[in-house]
């Protein structure tokens, strides 16, 4: 055994890994126990080939929910990790709000094993930015914690500078699909500096939480406007509503 090896086995002696879900003792880092696992909904085939809403039942492949069919979104492209509901809430707000920064590698990996077609035809990941005074109280932003770790994964580059948030939006965890839509409107844009920089690139977006798409939907919109050839999203988790 390398010299390497025997300090993780001696780490792992005196701070054995944990579940990032419940605290309890696990074989391995950055991962779920066993009943955390079974108690969280992983998101898969069959789903919406655009915007990735599970279909409760086989359809055939490029089939669209509703949703997408009524206004098809502007990302071509999006894949989550998770349904967001009670046994995935409580570590995706440590991550968000509980300073739960240590969450990022474990639940990135989570993201890479969904979203390895959509990697493939990436050429940036592009976090989705906060506004520099929530970005200053929480300091960190989490969508970039989980950026950087398919970084390292991958060797896709994430460029945190491509999108800013001019404009300090209110929460949006109450609001509807309409409200999410008007609150995020003309709430980000490329710097006139950025824009050669992702002129003809495939981008894809990187988030935590997809609810209404609302958000990715008007990052993709300036995105494209600015000359991105195309755009994607990937997030950790998914609200899982009727269509």
């Amino acid at each position: 055994m390398s010299a390497r090896s025997w300090s993780h086995a001696f780490l792992d002696l005196i701070l054995p890994p944990r579940c990032f879900g419940c605290g309890e003792i696990t074989s391995d880092h950055h991962t779920l126990c066993a009943v955390c696992w079974k108690n969280c909904t992983f998101l898969s085939s069959p789903w919406c080939d655009s915007c990735g809403w599970p279909f409760p039942f086989d359809t055939p492949q490029q089939t669209l929910c509703p949703s997408c069919h009524r206004l098809p979104p502007l990302f071509v492209q999006c894949r989550s990790a998770l349904a967001y509901h009670e046994s995935s809430r409580p570590f995706i707000l440590k991550l968000k709000h509980g300073d739960g920064t240590y969450l990022a590698p474990g639940l990135g990996q989570l993201m890479l094993r969904v979203g390895q077609d959509i990697l493939s035809q990436t050429d940036l990941l592009i976090p989705v930015p906060l506004h520099w005074r929530r970005l200053f109280l929480r300091q960190y932003n989490q969508a970039t914690l989980l950026s950087n770790h398919i970084t390292r994964q991958t060797s896709i580059p994430t460029h945190t500078d491509v999108i800013k948030r001019y404009r300090s939006t209110p929460k949006q965890g109450r609001q509807n699909r309409k409200d999410r839509a008007a609150n995020v409107r003309n709430a980000f844009a490329v710097p006139p500096e950025i824009q050669p920089f992702i002129a003809g690139k495939r981008l894809t977006l990187v988030d935590d939480v997809f609810t209404t798409g609302a958000t990715l939907t008007e990052c993709a919109r300036v995105l494209l406007n600015e000359g991105a050839k195309e755009v994607r999203a990937l997030t950790l988790a998914r609200v899982i509503t009727s269509q």
